[in-house]
């Protein structure tokens, strides 16, 4: 009698498996711009990813430091919340898309524009314009998010691998994600150290290791960007739109909201064409 055999192969905890397991997507909108002139819109930050794929022309952006050029044939990965001007410069016809992720945002390697040559980007991001059509299919937006994490392996695949850095990341997953749930309500910093059962000193000197920033600063960051979302994706008035960040006095909410985006929630709300 013969005894059947079996191959397993057990897959390993790592920094990649943990980046994909963890990869929030919130696709937001996409679509086909063919444009003459670049408007001067001046240096803005949105709150959201940007994914281009050049398909003629060519133009550069012009970040705090430098300019980061544009090619047909290339596919572009631009940062959330990072200021960065169009500079007017050439024809360029290209396919877009606008999504959001907080694991991509608190990823520094993600914090900056990145490119790579790509012959299966311009059909990937005609699938997902398709599929945009029928928004209320379980399939189709299953589909959608199957189609993103393809178009976005490559610039994964390219991430250093910084294993003492996913370790700060990973202890305070619970505390972003407790953020990010709780936006709308007040949140201290002693309640968030006390997720991490540590004190506030310790938690906040932990965390801007982590972050580069202090974490009371990080909040505000995420309020904003939020509301941004809120902005463009809703007809809320704005006083709805600061509550549901946290922002129960609409008149400092427009103080925070102009400090940090350089403009009022209604001068962002007109200004802003989400669509390039």
């Amino acid at each position: 009698m013969t005894v059947p055999t079996a191959q397993a192969k057990f897959v390993p905890d790592s920094p990649a498996r943990r980046m994909a397991s963890r990869l929030d997507l919130e696709i937001l909108e996409m679509g086909v711009a063919e444009v003459k002139v670049w408007p001067d819109r001046g240096f803005v930050a949105d709150p959201f990813f940007r994914l281009y794929f050049v398909e003629s022309g060519g133009t550069e952006l012009l970040f705090a430091e430098s300019a980061f050029p544009l090619r047909a044939g290339n596919l572009y990965l631009l940062p959330a919340n990072v200021p960065f001007r169009y500079v007017p410069k050439e024809y360029l016809r290209h396919r877009w898309l606008h999504f959001c992720s907080s694991t991509l945002e608190r990823t520094p390697h993600f914090q900056q524009p990145l490119g790579v040559p790509s012959k299966d980007a311009e059909e990937r991001m005609a699938e997902l314009y398709a599929l945009a059509d029928t928004p209320d299919k379980l399939e189709s937006v299953m589909r959608m998010d199957i189609v993103v994490r393809q178009l976005l392996v490559p610039f994964l695949a390219a991430m250093p691998e910084e294993e003492g850095h996913f370790e700060r990341l990973d202890a305070f997953s619970q505390v972003i994600d407790h953020i990010d749930r709780h936006l709308d309500k007040a949140l201290s910093i002693p309640e968030l150290a006390a997720l991490l059962r540590m004190g506030r000193n310790e938690f906040s000197a932990a965390f801007r290791h982590a972050f580069g920033v202090p974490p009371k600063q990080y909040l505000t960051q995420r309020r904003v960007g939020r509301a941004k979302v809120l902005l463009l994706r809703t007809r809320l008035h704005v006083k709805e739109v600061a509550a549901q960040v946290g922002y129960n006095n609409e008149f400092f909410f427009y103080r925070i909201f102009r400090k940090y985006a350089g403009l009022t929630p209604d001068e962002y709300r007109r200004g802003r064409n989400p669509c390039r």
